[in-house]
């Protein structure tokens, strides 16, 4: 192969015939690429930033807007040299931004579309955000369309957030020997070519850490129901919501012989104080005290019980898919329910809280029975107490006093028993092979949750739910998929070539380097693999990416860090 043309390799601002040797490695992802150049020392200045260009007889390609990162000089045999750094044009993508939110849902899990049409396609964002970059060119035609994954970028890295969408459905970012970047399928890609020029060969299998199985966790579930609430009180003796049987200023008769707002049993004289501490003025001010909870709490105020159909003071869980046994488990409340409603500005936003029952109607000769109260209330979701603008109760059938039956509509995320973790909703996909006993690897998105409406029966009693699992199971879908791709025992392939080859990363063919040294020059290509062994490899590029990204320093810490340094 004497008649074989000579690899020339080449700098912006470094003469050809100076150049002892080089390396470039062209792989996968968002991290700029990286080679060296051996050159003899020259006079003028490197500059910083070129093209470098191989050039292989007819075979020409090149990598505009390189650049120095780094360099070391060394002697030799052929006087003192110069080893060169030099990074592919990716390393402009650190200094780029996005703003924008996407895909955003509305209070029922639908794609918003007031004030703004906020939906975009998998391709349409990935177009958002290579335009962004300042890319043309691009081709993102092989990731998937159908999904509308939510994204809220404020101030975020593009190419962060290019590589981030593309991961969540099997698809790597890929910059091509014609300066294009393109969003490839992990594995898909020609076998990389057989032409007779090969100087080695081998085959082999990249078996991966594989979990036993993959498992979606959604964002917690939104449950909406019905829960019975009882008439509750502040303690004037230790501060604590009771039931208003058990607080100590219950009057001796009982509540059901009083008149809310007037509650005669309930003085306010220091006569008829329990304080036995001859102070006549701390006396009167705790009986008004006591009194003033009294008129504030008493029949004014309820709080959640259990759920609407329980016989006892817990939880039924036939219809939520949990064991509730205490309040905590579903505190603090959702805001609004799960059904949804289009405010006048056509926006579309959650039904509000609703609360019926028996109760007496202020100057109706009549019970309402299981009827909406129209009364005002305001909602402590935090303790899951309901409080009345005006006093609730309904009439026995000798006219006395007993509090309303009343039943609080309104939404939640559960709770688990033990641990009062959220109650997300799971599916698992068990992955083909030896099972391991390894657990399985989570795949987490804030954007997918699943809602429960329970229905109930004119007795108040569970009788059916409805949720949204026929909506969310195809979007979980792709994640399982994209992450399944990762945990697939493929055949690897590596083949060195003499000479410079215009060989084409893509979804399957996952790195390229092209040297030429005093041995001459040569091409190796990896499928399926890596072979640059010493260079950190793509999962380790992006879990250091990854990284990099959450400890950057948001706008809001650069503002405050201009200000404590003027």
């Amino acid at each position: 192969m004497a008649d074989d043309p000579q690899g020339i390799i080449s700098f912006t601002g470094i003469d050809p015939e100076s150049i002892l040797s080089g390396s470039f490695t062209l792989s996968h992802g968002i991290t700029p690429s990286t080679g060296t150049l051996q050159v003899l020392v020259q006079q003028q200045p490197y500059e910083a930033g070129g093209t470098l260009a191989f050039e292989f007889g007819s075979t020409k390609f090149e990598f505009p807007d390189c650049r120095i990162i780094a360099g070391s000089a060394t002697m030799g045999n052929e006087g003192e040299s110069v080893t060169l750094t030099i990074q592919d044009r990716r390393w402009k993508w650190v200094n780029q931004h996005i703003s924008g939110w996407y895909n955003k849902r509305s209070p029922d899990g639908q794609i918003s579309k007031e004030p703004i049409d906020f939906e975009k396609t998998p391709q349409e964002l990935a177009k958002l955000l290579l335009d962004e970059m300042k890319e043309g060119g691009y081709d993102v035609s092989k990731l998937p369309n159908d999904d509308r994954p939510e994204v809220n970028w404020d101030y975020a890295n593009p190419a962060q957030e290019l590589a981030n969408l593309a991961e969540m459905y099997g698809c790597r970012v890929v910059l091509g020997l014609d300066n294009k970047v393109r969003l490839c399928v992990l594995g898909d890609g020609p076998p990389i070519p057989a032409n007779g020029r090969e100087v080695t060969d081998s085959i082999g299998v990249d078996p991966p850490e594989r979990p036993d199985s993959i498992k979606f966790v959604a964002s917690p579930t939104r449950w909406q129901g019905q829960f019975e609430l009882e008439p509750v009180g502040e303690d004037i003796t230790d501060g604590k919501i009771k039931p208003i049987d058990e607080l100590s200023y219950k009057p001796a008769t009982g509540w059901d012989k009083e008149y809310p707002g007037a509650f005669q049993g309930v003085p306010d004289d220091i006569q008829n104080d329990d304080v036995n501490d001859n102070t006549p003025f701390e006396g009167n001010t705790k009986a008004r005290q006591r009194r003033r909870l009294c008129l504030d709490w008493v029949f004014k105020a309820y709080r959640i019980k259990c759920e609407a159909g329980a016989t006892v003071n817990l939880f039924d869980s036939a219809l939520i898919d949990a064991s509730i046994r205490h309040l905590e488990q579903i505190l603090p409340l959702a805001d609004g329910l799960v059904e949804v409603y289009v405010d006048p500005l056509g926006a579309e936003r959650h039904k509000a809280e609703y609360i019926e029952g028996l109760h007496w109607r202020f100057g109706i000769a009549e019970l309402n029975k299981n009827g909406r109260t129209t009364e005002g209330f305001s909602l402590d979701r935090e303790r899951g107490i309901v409080m009345f603008s005006n006093y609730m109760y309904r009439l026995g059938p000798n006219g006395e006093t007993l509090p309303a039956q009343l039943y609080l509509t309104c939404s939640t995320y559960l709770k688990h028993v033990k641990t009062f973790s959220p109650i997300r909703y799971t599916r698992e996909r068990k992955l083909p092979g030896k099972e391991f006993k390894t657990g399985p690897r989570v795949v987490a998105r804030d954007d997918i949750y699943k809602t429960v409406k329970v229905e109930y029966g004119s007795d108040r009693k569970p009788v059916k739910k409805v949720d949204n699992l026929g909506k969310i199971d195809k979007h979980i879908t792709y994640y399982l998929d994209a992450a399944q791709k990762e945990f697939e025992t493929v055949q690897t392939l590596e083949k060195e070539y003499e000479g410079w080859h215009k060989i084409q990363p893509d979804g399957a063919t996952h790195q390229v380097t092209w040297t030429v040294s005093d041995r001459g020059a040569f091409t190796k290509a990896s499928q399926n693999s890596e072979h640059k062994r010493f260079t950190p490899g793509y999962l380790e590029r992006r879990r250091r990416e990854k990284q990099a990204e959450a400890q950057a320093v948001t706008p809001g810490i650069k503002k405050l860090l201009a200000i404590l340094n003027r």
